[in-house]
């Protein structure tokens, strides 16, 4: 896939997500803490793009997501770490789990869960638009544990966040 990526033609109806998601990050940042505008590049960002807050439909694919992003560094670490449980409800999404979603917006399936630099490109060019399109975030596939979800959510989407629960603890060995 290239990294151009141009806007569909129609904009897609969003999914209303509501429901709970795992969310794990650094101790010293709050459990809801998105930094606005993005800082560096990740899947769904770019530096100067929206910020984004990332959550998983698990706290084991919650776990798993910061094994992705620290391939070459032991969890031990990256430990302790705040997790916590979250509560979403009404958030406007992007669903690219629905089978049609990803075709329509000119994404391919495999660029979901890339980590190739052409394929995070053109989805955070993707996220860029949504934001603008006024949509809280997206869910999509987790690129680091088959069946798990991902959901993001931009700066603009956190008022429909609340954290439920939250303890620290260290990844699993």
């Amino acid at each position: 896939m290239s990294a151009a990526w141009r806007a569909p033609g129609r904009v897609p109806e969003p999914r209303v997500v509501d429901g709970t998601f795992w969310h794990q990050g650094p101790v010293r940042l709050a459990a809801d803490h998105l930094v606005h505008p993005a800082r560096y590049a990740a899947r769904f960002r770019k530096p100067g793009g929206p910020g984004t807050w990332y959550a998983s439909s698990s706290e084991a694919a919650a776990w798993a997501e910061l094994a992705r992003h620290a391939p070459d560094l032991p969890l031990t670490d990256l430990r302790p770490r705040r997790v916590c449980k979250v509560r979403v409800r009404a958030l406007p999404v992007v669903d690219l789990l629905d089978v049609e979603a990803p075709a329509v917006l000119g994404l391919g399936a495999p660029a979901l869960i890339s980590d190739e630099a052409d394929d995070l490109a053109v989805l955070a060019d993707m996220a860029a638009w949504a934001h603008a399109e006024g949509f809280g975030g997206i869910l999509t596939p987790s690129a680091a544990l088959i069946a798990a979800i991902t959901l993001v959510v931009f700066s603009s989407g956190m008022h429909a966040v609340a954290v439920e629960s939250e303890r620290i603890a260290d990844p699993p060995a």
